[in-house]
């Protein structure tokens, strides 16, 4: 991953969540905005004024259909996006309702995927959000 000078970090910060389910994370892909052809974690951009544990709620909604409830920020990390330089903050959240469907708006989420520590490897991950689900499982290993 490219480093970049704290600096010169003029950047966008995006807000996402490590939705969590048992032993499992949820990753989410959107095959028309996505032209690395990687899997995500649900959020997205925060807004001008916006708290970043605001935002994640916000975009989960937009995002899913869903309601969640953060736990603690699991990572901060700037890495450079095709739009320039984030700041991701990741976040471990849960389903307010753990029987709520999924609803999926056709211009964000095409597809969802419940996945396990031992999956995770298995499928293509943006590189910073690998890492934040990594950082996930290794803390909750390490309790």
């Amino acid at each position: 991953m490219q480093e970049i000078p704290s600096e010169h970090f003029v950047g966008k910060v995006a807000s996402k969540a490590i939705i969590t389910r048992g032993d499992e994370v949820l990753i989410a892909f959107c095959h028309t905005r996505n032209e690395n052809k990687l899997w995500d974690i649900p959020g997205g951009r925060v807004h001008h004024g916006e708290k970043p544990e605001d935002a994640v709620v916000r975009e989960v909604m937009e995002e899913l259909g869903v309601s969640i409830e953060t736990r603690s920020i699991i990572l901060m990390e700037q890495f450079l996006h095709s739009e320039g330089p984030t700041l991701l903050i990741a976040y471990e959240a849960e389903l307010k309702n753990p029987e709520a469907p999924f609803l999926l708006p056709t211009d964000e989420i095409d597809e969802v995927r419940w996945i396990t520590k031992e999956q995770l490897h298995k499928q293509e991950i943006f590189p910073v959000c690998l890492q934040a689900i990594e950082t996930y499982f290794k803390r909750k290993t390490a309790t």
